[in-house]
């Protein structure tokens, strides 16, 4: 812009994996191109953009590029802007990129970002692992509790998981495989995780109520 009137003007259509980051770089780069014959200023709403710039040792291919041609040409200065604060060149810019949006202009290929590879793998992988887990043979007491696969700590705790899968200290599930000659208890009783904790003797102190006992004392038919 020069005297508030639009002398030169770019846009283009980025995908949608494409990042924000990225259509700034895209811009600066292009604006360099344009203008690059004459002493001008840049104003950029996006600080990040001009630190990678400004940074030759940035991983970002087309950063580097920028910096490399601002080098080029010291007339062009670069600045930063606060965003929305009334500047003409930047609202006509966001125009100018909200019309490239809603256009039907073929995308630029420009290569997409590691973060969205990362997270297309990632979905790849957590479907692949939950397919797994549901069609599993093994393990169906856990995929009871935890039906989901998840990155993210569970709120089960292990003590919880044994009890309830009944992997824990009972005899009932070693016996399963031939380490015990019996599921029974010393009490008498096959040993199992229900049995551990209502009935059997040497656990009387952590005994829990059973749900039947709570209904016959409410007066509620089991």
């Amino acid at each position: 812009m020069e005297d508030e009137v639009n002398t030169h003007s770019w846009s283009a259509k980025l995908r949608d994996e494409n990042t924000v980051f990225q259509a700034e770089l895209l811009a600066l780069k292009e604006a360099i191109h344009i203008i690059s014959h004459l002493p001008i200023k840049i104003l950029t709403d996006n600080k990040a953009s001009i630190q990678a710039s400004s940074n030759p040792k940035t991983h970002n291919a087309t950063a580097r590029q920028f910096f490399k041609t601002i080098l080029e040409y010291p007339q062009i200065e670069l600045q930063c802007i606060k965003t929305h604060a009334g500047y003409l060149g930047n609202e006509t810019a966001d125009q100018l990129a909200k019309e490239a949006e809603e256009s039907d202009m073929s995308p630029l290929i420009i290569k997409l970002p590691q973060c969205h590879l990362k997270n297309v793998l990632r979905a790849m992988m957590m479907n692949a692992w939950q397919k797994n887990w549901d069609e599993g043979k093994t393990g169906r007491k856990v995929h009871d509790i935890l039906p989901k696969v998840s990155l993210s700590p569970s709120n089960w705790g292990a003590a919880e998981v044994l009890f309830f899968t009944g992997h824990g200290p009972f005899q009932y599930y070693p016996k399963r495989f031939h380490l015990y000659h019996t599921s029974n208890c010393i009490c008498g009783q096959e040993s199992t995780p229900i049995q551990c904790a209502t009935d059997c003797i040497l656990t009387t102190s952590w005994h829990m109520i059973k749900l039947v006992h709570i209904l016959i004392k409410n007066g509620t038919e089991a």
